[in-house]
């Protein structure tokens, strides 16, 4: 069997043979120079070559796929991916993005139940940074994620470096758990501008938008990223609310804010309420 189409100058070729007693398998397909999006002067993405192989049937399959990427959005990038199962589970083996010209990288892998909607995946990354062209508005050196469970139960961790031009330097690392209409837990918690902060609660957006969040920082110096406005601050700070066809409908409270801001000492508290 081959298959060839050439559209906008790339080029998608496939051979292999095919099995109708036993609908099997085994195929081989390369491109060059696939875009999106398609018809474009400037395309965000670019594969300028790749290719895929694919043996065995929906019962039991192995796939692999290889392609450099590109585009407006992107530096030059290697993925790479392997996989393996049958049309009740996959397993992704690992699914690996490295950068050509920096330390970017990215892998994952990880167990995906289509049967059952289950999901188990883990992964790790270094020195990404956005938008990869220019000068990144936010990049993270390292972190790793996990998520498992199913979209009406799902659990999911992160813990990452991040930095940026609004973002002070430091360290987070984020935990929830949920279902397709809510967040029933958020935790995050950070070290920066030499301090700790904390944010707990919880979130929904069906069948309306609503959040309980309390959140805290503790000796907190601004200083150290915005230089004009050296200090130590404590806050404490709650918000509960919720949108509604007549609009927001929250309450906020500055439970607790002391220490010195610019050699001048800062205390307040404060309610906001908006109906």
């Amino acid at each position: 069997t081959q298959l060839r189409l050439d559209a906008n100058g790339g080029q998608l070729s496939l051979n292999g043979d095919i099995d109708l007693l036993d609908f099997s398998a085994n195929l081989n397909g390369n491109w060059q120079q696939l875009s999106w999006p398609v018809i474009s002067n400037a395309p965000e993405y670019v594969s300028p070559e790749g290719e895929i192989h694919f043996r065995g049937k929906a019962e039991d399959f192995f796939l692999t796929l290889s392609t450099r990427l590109d585009g407006s959005l992107l530096q030059p990038m290697q993925a790479d991916l392997e996989a393996n199962g049958s049309q009740e589970q996959i397993s992704l083996k690992t699914l690996s993005l490295k950068a050509e010209r920096s330390d970017t990288r990215l892998e994952a892998h990880g167990d995906i139940n289509l049967k059952k909607q289950k999901f188990e995946l883990q992964g790790d990354w270094q020195s990404l940074n956005w938008p990869m062209q220019g000068k990144a508005e936010f990049s993270s050196p390292n972190g790793q994620f996990d998520a498992k469970g199913t979209f009406d139960d799902y659990a999911f961790n992160a813990n990452a470096a991040l930095e940026g031009r609004e973002i002070p330097q430091g360290t987070w690392t984020i935990e929830g758990a949920g279902d397709s209409n809510q967040l029933d837990k958020i935790s995050l918690k950070g070290q920066t501008l030499g301090g700790d902060i904390t944010v707990d609660g919880t979130a929904a957006w069906a069948p309306e938008t609503n959040w309980d969040i309390s959140a805290s920082a503790m000796q907190i110096n601004p200083g150290i990223h915005w230089k004009e406005l050296p200090g130590s601050l404590n806050l404490k700070i709650a918000s509960q609310g919720k949108l509604t066809e007549q609009g927001p409908v929250l309450k906020a409270e500055i439970r607790v804010l002391d220490g010195v801001l610019k050699g001048k000492p800062v205390a307040g508290q404060r309610d906001v309420q908006v109906k």
